[in-house]
C-alpha cells in the first residue's frame, strides 16, 4: 500500500515486539526527491 503513494520511493515494513498486542508494524519510509511528505500525510493516505 505505502508503494502507490508517488511520493514514496522506497518502504521497509518490519514487525517489533509490543507488549500489549505481542508484536507491532514499524515502516522505513525514503521519500522520493523533491516530496514534501509528512508523518501524517502517510497516515491519512493509508486512512483512504
Amino acid at each position: 500500500m505505502l508503494y502507490t503513494n508517488p511520493g514514496i520511493l522506497y518502504v521497509k515494513v518490519f514487525g517489533v515486539p509490543d507488549p500489549v498486542w505481542g508484536e507491532s508494524v514499524k515502516a522505513i519510509v525514503v521519500p522520493r526527491e523533491g516530496a514534501n511528505l509528512t508523518e501524517e500525510m502517510i497516515i491519512k493516505y493509508l486512512n483512504k
